[in-house]
C-alpha cells in the first residue's frame, strides 16, 4: 500500500514573511524624486537605488529616445520589494495604473537566470523597460495589434545593441536555445511564437523575438524598423506595412529568418555534430526543468502537460515514458532529501505586485 505523506509549511511564508514583506513596503511612506524625464518612488530605504536608477534612466533616455519621434514627458518608475526575484514591466497609456515602470529591487541570484548574462542588471532592466515604454508611445492605440514577441525582442536587442558582451541576446544561454531550436528541426513558425510556450525552455518569444528584431535591422537596416512602428501606428501592423517597409509579408520574412539562423549556427553544428544525434526524447526535448534525484538514481522532474498542468513524475529512461505521481499546481522547483523526501515549492500570487512560496515536503512510502 502506498502512503503519501504532506508536510505544510506554507504557514512560514503565508503568515510570517508574506505580511512582514508587504508591511515592509506599506507602512512606510513613499518618497518621490524627480528629474527632467522620469519620477522616481521609492520608500527610504531604497534612497540609494533611487538615486542611482534616476542617474542611469537619463543617460538611457539620452541613448535611445533619439530613436523615436514621439516620446513621453514624464515616466513614472516605482521601485517594489515585494517579490524575490529579479523581474519588471512597462504599462502603456490606457492602463488603470497609467504608463510607468515597475521594478521588483532584488539582484539575479542564480547563474541559471537568464538575467546573470546583464553586467549591470538594473540598468539593464530599466533599460528594457523603458524600450517598452517608447515603443508603447511609438504606437499609440495600436499597441495592442503588436504581437508580443515583436515587443519582448526589440527591448531584448536594445538592451544587447550597445556592448557586444553584454544583454540576453549576446549570452550563451539565448544562444544555446536558438542553436538548439535549429538543430532539433522544430523551428517554430511566427503563429507559434506569437503564444507565450508552456514547454521549456521558457519565454522562448524573447528569444526568437529578439534574434527576429536583430535580423531585420541587420539585413535592412533600423531606419526600416523604426519606420515599421510609423506605419504600424497608423494602420496597425498587417501585410501592408510589411511589404511597404521590407516588401516581404510575414511568412516570406519568416521563411528567410529561418535560414538565416540556419546559417549563423552552421559553424558551431558542424564542430558539435553530436548534437545531431542526440535521441530526440521528451525528456530532452521539452521536460527537463526542474529535476531531482534520488539516491537510487530515479529521476523526478516537475512539468507542464498539455493542458498546462504541473505534475511531479517519474521519468523511465528505457521507455521514454513519465509516470506522474501527484498534481503540484505551480510548482517552480524540487529537491530530493534521501531520508527526508522531496521539497517542492509551489507559487502563491497574492496580486498583480506580489506573491509567495509554499513550501511542501512530500514522501513517497511503499
Amino acid at each position: 500500500m502506498r502512503n503519501k505523506i504532506y508536510l505544510y509549511l506554507s504557514w512560514v511564508i503565508t503568515f510570517l514573511f508574506t505580511p512582514l514583506l508587504l508591511a515592509k513596503e506599506n507602512q512606510q511612506d513613499w518618497l518621490t524624486r524627480s528629474s527632467k524625464h522620469f519620477e522616481i518612488y521609492y520608500k527610504a530605504y531604497q534612497q540609494t537605488d533611487a538615486e542611482e536608477l534616476l542617474l542611469q534612466a537619463e543617460r538611457i533616455h539620452a541613448t535611445i529616445a533619439p530613436l523615436f519621434k514621439i516620446t513621453p514627458t514624464v515616466t513614472p518608475i516605482v521601485l517594489r520589494d515585494t517579490l524575490d526575484i529579479s523581474n519588471a514591466f512597462a504599462t502603456p497609456e490606457g492602463h488603470p495604473g497609467g504608463s510607468k515602470i515597475e521594478m521588483f529591487m532584488t539582484p539575479p541570484d542564480n547563474v541559471k537566470y537568464e538575467l546573470a548574462s546583464l553586467k549591470d542588471w538594473r540598468h539593464d532592466i530599466l533599460l528594457h523597460e523603458y524600450t517598452h515604454i517608447l515603443n508603447f508611445h511609438a504606437l499609440g492605440a495600436k499597441v495592442a495589434d503588436w504581437n508580443i514577441f515583436l515587443l519582448e525582442g526589440f527591448a531584448v536587442y536594445m538592451e544587447s545593441k550597445s556592448d557586444p558582451t553584454n544583454g540576453r541576446l549576446n549570452s550563451a544561454y539565448y544562444r544555446l536555445i536558438m542553436r538548439q531550436e535549429v538543430v532539433s528541426e522544430h523551428f517554430k513558425s511566427w503563429e507559434q511564437i506569437s503564444i507565450i510556450n508552456q514547454d521549456w525552455p521558457y519565454n522562448k518569444h524573447y528569444v526568437y523575438g529578439a534574434f527576429f528584431t536583430q535580423y531585420l535591422i541587420d539585413t535592412y537596416g533600423e531606419p526600416a524598423y523604426l519606420k515599421l512602428l510609423e506605419e504600424a501606428r497608423e494602420e496597425g501592423l498587417d501585410a501592408a506595412e510589411l511589404k511597404t517597409v521590407y516588401h516581404k509579408d510575414f511568412f516570406m520574412l519568416w521563411q528567410d529568418f529561418e535560414q538565416a539562423m540556419r546559417k549563423k549556427f552552421a559553424p558551431e553544428l558542424a564542430a558539435h555534430q553530436n548534437l545531431r544525434q542526440t535521441p530526440n526524447k521528451s525528456l530532452l526535448q521539452d521536460q527537463l526543468p526542474p529535476l531531482a534525484f534520488t539516491q537510487q538514481g530515479q529521476l523526478y522532474s516537475s512539468y507542464t502537460d498539455d493542458r498546462a498542468n504541473r505534475r511531479l513524475a517519474t521519468y523511465n529512461l528505457n521507455t521514454d515514458t513519465w509516470s506522474v505521481v501527484d498534481d503540484f499546481p505551480n510548482a517552480e522547483s524540487i529537491d530530493n532529501h534521501p531520508t527526508s523526501g522531496m521539497l517542492i515549492t509551489t507559487l502563491i500570487r497574492n496580486d498583480i505586485h506580489s506573491s509567495h512560496m509554499v513550501l511542501k515536503i512530500y514522501q513517497n512510502q511503499q
